[in-house]
């Protein structure tokens, strides 16, 4: 069993390996699939589910993304802290970039052009009328350029959003750790994310980084906090896990009740109790949940499409939308979560896990030659 699910684990390139963080992952990622999905039961059914309290809840699912940005915020900022504490050299940025090129642009690139060849030969969108739309997606400028989603894969706004903190973060961290002092340092972290989020940018600039800079600095601040004051050994307690337990009861309550400037601190109340939590550290510990977070890139640019095969099958063979809501979709999800897991997990193995070496151009240079 070990040796089966270590083909779905990921590879650092770095040889550091943070389950917590994977599993992190595995929230974000869950919460995206259930916002599809039911927004896929929703509209082919046509139900009003405004009286439904689950289908509520799983309407905030999309808050998923963010999520997702608060641990890119974490990861990009662990070897530049890790440096700036040992006063050695960061990564260089032409190796940061590079490395972040190598690792996501083949799978991304995989996904849109077979996305591309879907809505052009299976679903008859015109060639020519798409190709813009295609061109602008894999150059990450779609958001910029039309103001909305890319009509290529809709997931692929946000990362947008990412690449574009990819290519500023390193100057950001720069920035910030001018301060010397840690305490000063991370007040200083904690107003700005206070500032930027009590300007509910994320309403007006939804599409872009803007809205969403107080997640990526929520990653930063966590960061901070793990290299040193936890010093990458967390000590957990019982107080955590009802911290941890209260936080992630509230973030979808303040989703649904409009709340969102205070979620940056829920969230990372959340997220320090993974760390923290005597009990809820288990769970996050917990392999296959680990295994199936750390996929989650394969997962976020499929899983719209098995989801419409397993979705659209399940509509057939069943008579959804004469009995109550919350139990179709419950139903529902307990076929097509599985589905989509499966599907995306071999997706993750052929098209993104051999990009994880960060040997991988001169290992095909070296077959090419052969």
């Amino acid at each position: 069993m070990k040796s089966f699910l270590n083909k779905f684990q990921r590879q650092s390139s770095s040889g550091r390996f943070i389950p917590e963080i994977d599993s992190l992952r595995f929230i974000a990622i869950m919460a995206v699939m259930l916002y599809h999905l039911n927004d896929f039961l929703r509209i082919k059914t046509m139900r009003n589910i405004s009286n439904d309290y689950l289908g509520s809840i799983l309407k905030q699912g999309s808050f998923g993304v963010p999520l997702f940005f608060v641990i890119s915020g974490f990861v990009i900022a662990l070897p530049f802290i890790k440096a700036y504490k040992k006063n050695i050299p960061t990564p260089s940025y032409k190796q940061f970039f590079k490395r972040r090129l190598t690792r996501l642009e083949p799978p991304f690139l995989i996904c849109m052009i077979a996305s591309y060849g879907f809505l052009v030969l299976i679903k008859n969108n015109d060639f020519e009328n798409l190709l813009p739309h295609f061109l602008a997606t894999i150059t990450y400028v779609h958001n910029y350029i039309y103001q909305k989603p890319s009509l290529i894969n809709v997931v692929s706004w946000s990362l947008e959003v990412e690449f574009i903190f990819y290519a500023i973060a390193p100057f950001m961290l720069f920035i910030i750790f001018k301060l010397r002092n840690l305490i000063l340092r991370q007040i200083t972290v904690i107003i700005s994310i206070v500032l930027i989020s009590l300007l509910k940018l994320e309403s007006n600039f939804y599409l872009f980084i803007l809205g969403h800079i107080q997640y990526f600095l929520c990653g930063f601040l966590l960061c901070d906090v793990y290299v040193n004051q936890w010093k990458e050994s967390p000590k957990k307690n019982f107080y955590w896990d009802i911290v941890g337990a209260t936080a992630w009861l509230l973030i979808p309550l303040f989703l649904m009740y409009g709340y969102r400037a205070f979620l940056p601190a829920i969230v990372l109340l959340a997220y320090s109790s993974a760390f923290k939590g005597k009990l809820i550290s288990k769970f996050f510990r917990y392999a296959p949940i680990y295994i199936i977070g750390g996929m989650c890139y394969s997962i976020y640019l499929w899983h719209f499409y098995f989801m419409a095969i397993a979705g659209n099958i399940m509509l057939k063979i069943f008579d959804f939308g004469h009995i109550l809501y919350w139990v179709e979709v419950l139903f529902l999800s307990a076929v097509c979560i599985p589905f989509m897991i499966l599907c995306s997990a071999i997706m993750f193995i052929y098209t993104e896990k051999p990009f994880m070496n960060p040997l991988w151009i001169n290992i095909l240079k070296v077959k090419l030659i052969k």
